[in-house]
């Protein structure tokens, strides 16, 4: 398990003055095999250890790794963490401009990279989940077209396609891609 702070970003609402990412390996996981790369957006208040990770993300992916599923989780902490000033505000302002979520992403990718020894790595499956105010960073992604570019198999929202959110990056790119699968 890799927590890096350089590649969420600044934030000086934050209480550290920067975000992390938790970029989760299963001992189980071969990352010179196609493996699937989940990127996990959390809602309001989220990023906290007992709830976000123990009592939700963890339950459903440990079984996941203990049956040799082929994966990375990959969690960044948003602007509305419990960790900011912010933690029900900034929805949507992250990645903001085009190409700062790919950039973000091949920075995972070079961590794993590193992680794997500079080994060749397998073909990456990418899968979002938004979760709650997490839609609200789906609905940016698909605004300057990042998430398209990205061409993820799936993208799910969890609980999390509140207000024009779904619409939003349906528009922006989603509707032109129609091999990514949209879950509601």
């Amino acid at each position: 398990t890799y927590i890096k702070n350089k590649l969420a970003g600044r934030d000086n609402l934050h209480r550290n003055k920067k975000r992390d990412v938790i970029i989760w390996i299963p001992s189980t996981t071969d990352l010179t095999k196609d493996f699937v790369m989940v990127l996990w957006f959390h809602g309001h208040y989220g990023y906290v250890p007992h709830r976000t990770f123990e009592d939700r993300t963890l339950k459903q992916l440990v079984p996941l790794a203990a049956s040799n599923k082929n994966f990375v989780l990959v969690i960044p902490e948003m602007p509305w963490s419990i960790h900011t000033k912010t933690p029900t505000k900034r929805n949507s302002l992250v990645w903001s401009k085009q190409g700062d979520f790919i950039n973000f992403v091949k920075s995972v990718e070079k961590t794993l990279s590193e992680h794997n020894g500079m080994k060749a790595m397998g073909n990456i499956d990418y899968k979002i989940v938004g979760h709650s105010a997490g839609g609200s960073t789906i609905k940016r992604l698909g605004m300057t077209g990042d998430l398209c570019k990205l061409n993820p198999s799936l993208v799910a929202w969890s609980d999390s396609s509140y207000g024009r959110w779904l619409d939003t990056a349906w528009n922006g790119c989603l509707k032109s891609h129609p091999s990514i699968s949209v879950e509601v």
